[in-house]
């Protein structure tokens, strides 16, 4: 503009676009007893960002993450979460001559270089022992090494202590590590760290871990996939296997899937990475074909006996690689839990905006049908996105302002906003009777 007239006509443009946290429906957490990072949480965007961090082919997140990753189309980021861990163990594997032995620990190198010949397993683990005191002393980690026989195990001094621990050949090899803690605290801790997550997968096959998350997922309102090999899901004899402890408590966010290959195969991490990449309420979990993951053989009593249990499968059926039913371990299926989750969000998160970016919405019936309107966008997308039906079409009250009561107008507390809706659903049987003649 070659001409001031800001004297004359005076415009000023205030910003009300404020955005609000969005919760994350498509995001997994893998959750291992590692000392790959001192934080709590970690996302990565690929499998070669996590080798980058110590996570090799080798590891139980390694081998989840790559379930999640290799579905098509493909989750863009994978969360891992850290058990606390206070001992590591670390065993001389191979002895070599003048080799360079090295144990990192929070980034610095620990190293012994093997003499010759006369070096054996406890003079390597020795030397290793000096280097990390020696660094503990010197960095004031609070950590302890002792070795015996060349097996060096490593205390700190102070339970939860954030440390890292990597080794730089397969001639050291990390045999245990020790979580400090119970797992629904370790979920705990990282919840208050980072909470933006909302799939579960731990790398533990432990019954008790199992049933613990369970028991944390179903109070925090996330949802925690996990796979047994237990025959005993296919008996219906036996009340003591996992799907049967599971489906006896109720639990509405957690599903089970029985697979033959569970004790070294994630097929629940590739089921999470098949179906998230989709918008809630956009499919159902059933009939799903998982990359990389093999088909586990049932006769049909053993069929009958798991789906009783509220077990998925995953089967060859009709030529066909499926995954069925796709419910949780109570008989909800798990598509209803992900979208009226993502549903209650998205009308927080709308009515939310609102209240922020409005200067202020009046205690009017204008204002309240303000709040109504927001209520209503909600429930159009849930509609659109299928997680509701269209019809019978659903209905949002509010009251008149005339109708609150004055100690609720005095807190500011707009109550009795409610609606009724249909869930969308999905078929999964179908049953077709038909005649013929000549």
């Amino acid at each position: 503009m070659t001409d001031n007239i800001d004297d004359i006509v005076s415009v000023q443009i205030s910003r009300e676009t404020t955005p609000v946290q969005q919760d994350s429906f498509g995001t997994v957490m893998i959750l291992g007893t590692h000392k790959n990072f001192n934080d709590r949480l970690k996302y990565y965007s690929s499998l070669t960002e996590m080798v980058t961090d110590g996570f090799t082919s080798s590891t139980k997140e390694y081998a989840a993450a790559s379930k999640l990753f290799g579905q098509t189309p493909r989750v863009t980021t994978v969360a891992v979460g850290r058990r606390s861990v206070d001992d590591a163990t670390v065993v001389v594997s191979t002895v070599t001559a003048s080799f360079a032995y090295t144990i990192t620990i929070n980034g610095v190198a620990c190293t012994y270089t093997s003499a010759g010949s006369g070096d054996d397993a406890t003079d390597i683990g020795e030397g290793l022992e000096g280097a990390i005191n020696a660094a503990s002393t010197s960095n004031s980690w609070g950590l302890t090494a002792t070795n015996t026989t060349g097996t060096i195990v490593i205390v700190a001094a102070v339970d939860n202590t954030a440390w890292t621990l990597s080794v730089a050949t397969d001639k050291l090899t990390i045999s245990t590590l020790v979580a400090s803690d119970d797992i629904e605290d370790d979920l705990s801790a990282i919840q208050a760290e980072n909470s933006d997550w909302y799939g579960l997968v731990i790398t533990s096959r432990v019954s008790q871990d199992v049933q613990d998350v369970a028991a944390w997922v179903e109070a925090n309102k996330k949802i925690f996939g996990t796979a047994s090999a237990d025959a005993d899901i296919l008996d219906a004899a036996e009340p003591t296997d996992i799907a049967y402890i599971l489906s006896q408590a109720g639990y509405a966010r957690t599903f089970v899937m029985y697979h033959k290959d569970a004790a070294t195969v994630y097929p629940e991490a590739a089921w999470f990475g098949r179906r998230f990449p989709y918008a809630p309420g956009s499919g159902t979990w059933a009939f799903k074909t998982l990359a990389g993951i093999e088909a586990s053989p049932l006769t049909t009593d053993q069929r009958v006996n798991a789906l009783a249990k509220k077990a998925n499968t995953y089967e060859r059926r009709g030529g066909a690689l499926i995954t069925f039913e796709g419910w949780m371990a109570s008989g909800e299926y798990i598509d209803v839990i992900r979208g009226l989750d993502w549903l209650e969000s998205i009308i927080q998160e709308y009515v939310f905006s609102r209240l922020v970016n409005l200067p202020k919405i009046p205690y009017t019936d204008i204002g309240v049908a303000t709040i109504e309107a927001e209520v209503r966008r909600a429930l159009d997308l849930a509609i659109a996105q299928g997680v509701l039906a269209a019809e019978p079409e659903y209905t949002v009250t509010v009251p008149l302002v005339a109708d609150v009561s004055a100690n609720d107008k005095a807190n500011r507390n707009l109550p009795d906003v409610n609606f009724t809706a249909t869930l969308a659903g999905a078929v999964h049987h179908v049953t077709v009777v038909g005649s013929v003649s000549v």
